[in-house]
This record gives structure tokens, C-alpha cells and sequence, in this order.
């Protein structure tokens, strides 16, 4: 018996369909489980300027120390702008330059919030209350 060569399946779908249900998942499930990371690394950082108030600079003996340890405390104690957050979520949808590019991420905006996730990796730390279902 002769095998026959299998017949071509050509797909069609709508663009702005495809695009809109991409970007319905990202806001209904991504956006909540990224806004669930920033609250604990706006929890965190806002503690840890908080703390940093009882630091005392004699623990070092190098100077340079004591004045790297005096500026750290200075950003961590600048304030975000009004209707900013330190860390906060971006979502991006389609851009045809980009493949897979439907995300939100949690960014960093202000130089404590860097600070702070550079000193403690807060966002990696906090990365696990992304996971699971939104509720």
C-alpha cells in the first residue's frame, strides 16, 4: 500500500484577537502576582529605611566606609515622587520587533529601591509570591 504525502494545513487567526487575549491573560493573572512581588519589596525597602535611622558609622574604621555607609543612608531615605512607588509593575503587550513579548515585570524606580535589591536581592527573595493563583 502507497503512502500518501500528507496534505498542507495553512493557519489563520486574527492578529488583534491573538493580541487582545494575550494581553487580557497578562492583566487579569501576570499584573495581580507582579503586584503581590512589589508590595513586599515596597514593604522591605520602607523597613529598611526605617532601620537604617539607629545605624551608628563608628562600626567602621575606615573613612571611606563610614562616608559609603553615610550616603547609602541618605538615598534610602529619599522619598519616591508623589504616585510613585519603589518598586513598581510594568506590563507590555505586542511589538512587532519583539517575540514573546507579553510580560509585567516589577521594576525598580527609584535609587533606594536599587540600593535595597542590590544590598538583599529583595526581588529575588520575594519572587515566590508570584506563584500560584491570583486571589
Amino acid at each position: 500500500m502507497a503512502r500518501r504525502a500528507p496534505k498542507s494545513l495553512v493557519l489563520e487567526w486574527d492578529e488583534g484577537g491573538w493580541d487582545q487575549l494575550l494581553t487580557g491573560i497578562v492583566k487579569s493573572h501576570l499584573e495581580p502576582r507582579a503586584e503581590k512581588i512589589a508590595d513586599a519589596c515596597n514593604k522591605h525597602v520602607e523597613a529598611q529605611a526605617n532601620s537604617s535611622l539607629s545605624e551608628q558609622d563608628s562600626s567602621f574604621t575606615d573613612p571611606r566606609k563610614q562616608k559609603a555607609r553615610r550616603r547609602g543612608r541618605a538615598i534610602m531615605h529619599q522619598e519616591p515622587a508623589d504616585g510613585k512607588r519603589d518598586y513598581m509593575v510594568d506590563s507590555e503587550g505586542s511589538n512587532p520587533l519583539n517575540l514573546n513579548d507579553y510580560r509585567a515585570t516589577v521594576i525598580t524606580v527609584t535609587n533606594r529601591a536599587k540600593l535595597d535589591n542590590a544590598r538583599s536581592h529583595t526581588l529575588v527573595a520575594n519572587l515566590h509570591l508570584g506563584a500560584g493563583g491570583v486571589s
